[in-house]
């Protein structure tokens, strides 16, 4: 059921980040033809095999709500590869980590930068929950967050769709389900996590949902044209 947020009671707004923030099929795709020059160059497919595997292990860890999942996850994917630990983290490092932070600014959506302003100046405070270490990626889109939290943080080390890691930072923040707003682009992983919580969700998607309400852009005048409209208000010459 499409419902409108309740800005008035919303004292915290906590966003995911990967697909939430920026386009992460764009991000791949631009990921994925570097990759392939280094293959070529190298003449080795096992940093595309490190990397697929991976990523489906993680989709099976969240589903089970592995506790401690990140060492688990390393142990599993050298093992089903066949290639030392340390070589899964160097890749998982450089193409999952660090590589993609040359790219991310391009591949933000347009008015994260203007709803995160507006959310600022209208007194309430903005989180990040995001399954992989998010600090970098923040300072590199330009944006500011009271709290980061991380799935791998040593208070969570679990996945979405457990509500773990939303209820840690609402536990820092001092706030109840009630204040808080969450921000995703999974149903699966964002919308049952707040669901768990007690916490209202919006998700970013282009196909509606049964049960959460969604939004293209960041502009939306219905879902967002309260607190963008706060923000003109308190500051008359952006209006």
């Amino acid at each position: 059921m499409q419902t409108r947020p309740e800005w008035s009671r919303y004292r915290l707004v906590v966003f995911d980040v990967d697909g939430t923030l920026y386009d992460q099929r764009r991000l791949r795709a631009r990921i994925a033809l570097s990759m392939a020059r280094e293959v070529a160059r190298a003449h080795d497919l096992s940093i595309i095999s490190a990397i697929r595997t991976f990523r489906r292990l993680r989709e099976q860890f969240a589903e089970e709500e592995r506790i401690d999942f990140e060492r688990q996850l390393f142990e599993a994917t050298a093992r089903a590869c066949g290639r030392p630990e340390v070589f899964v983290r160097q890749v998982i490092e450089e193409w999952i980590n660090r590589r993609p932070l040359l790219y991310l600014r391009a591949c933000m959506f347009p008015n994260v930068s203007a709803l995160f302003d507006a959310i600022r100046a209208s007194n309430r405070s903005i989180a990040v929950l995001s399954d992989y270490p998010a600090i970098d990626k923040m300072t590199i889109m330009g944006l500011t967050a009271d709290i980061v939290v991380s799935a791998t943080d040593p208070d969570v080390r679990v996945l979405k769709p457990n509500p773990k890691g939303l209820l840690h930072i609402m536990k820092i923040a001092g706030m109840s389900p009630e204040e808080c707003l969450f921000i995703g682009d999974r149903f699966e992983r964002d919308g049952a996590a707040a669901e768990r919580a007690n916490v209202a969700v919006l998700i970013r998607s282009t196909r509606p949902h049964p049960r959460f309400t969604t939004f293209r852009r960041y502009d939306d005048p219905v879902l967002f044209g309260p607190v963008l409209a706060e923000r003109c208000v308190r500051n008359p010459v952006l209006s």
